[in-house]
């Protein structure tokens, strides 16, 4: 009996949120937590898995789709322009997030999830991402899948012509990768510039 309750209620719902955005007599101001916004993308991660959603559309079909998802999971109204509004907003957090990821003066942590760069930087260079000073982007993950790997999800997800986000260590790491790596031809002309450094040092 309580879950038919349950169910009726959520009907209701639903059927209220439809003829008020048919209407436009929604009038209520609409205010985003924390659970909504993970519900939300994990919504659009799904949808993504399934090749729905692509950030330089209107996505309406999958708006569409999440729309009873979100409410029946959330308990509360929103409009598919409510969606829509709140993904454009994820998209302009990855965009930062990618952006300063990719700065010359940041470092991501992996293990913490932290840009560190000095704090001279972030006062002189980096004001515009100050929302991440303290804290990493919770979703990177979700927003590589949902924005079609905007992020440079590290190293084995870089876009062409870019750059994976370096970690402290990094110049060691590759520096010794490359003399592991090297080929006989580098070895050689390596071998060849001792040798001339040397007769230099003899004369």
């Amino acid at each position: 009996m309580t879950t038919d309750f349950y169910h009726a209620g959520q009907k209701i719902i639903i059927l209220h949120i439809y003829c008020s955005a048919a209407t436009g007599h929604n009038t209520m101001r609409f205010h985003w937590t924390e659970e909504d916004e993970g519900v939300y993308i994990e919504l659009l991660v799904d949808e993504a898995f399934k090749g729905n959603i692509d950030y330089r559309k209107d996505n309406e079909d999958a708006l569409n789709r999440i729309l009873p998802l979100i409410m029946f999971r959330r308990g509360k109204l929103f409009t598919v322009r409510e969606l829509r509004r709140k993904f454009y907003s994820l998209l302009k957090r990855c965009s930062l997030w990618e952006k300063a990821t990719k700065h010359y003066t940041v470092r991501w942590n992996h293990t913490t999830n932290m840009l560190e760069s000095p704090d001279e930087e972030w006062e002189r260079l980096l004001q515009w991402a100050e929302r991440y000073r303290h804290e990493g982007e919770r979703y990177w993950l979700e927003f590589s899948i949902i924005f079609a790997n905007r992020l440079p999800v590290d190293d084995l997800a870089v876009l062409p012509n870019q750059r994976p986000p370096l970690r402290w260590g990094d110049s060691v790491e590759r520096s010794e990768a490359k003399e592991e790596t090297a080929g006989p031809s580098e070895v050689k002309e390596e071998t060849a510039g001792e040798e001339r450094d040397k007769k230099k040092r003899r004369i």
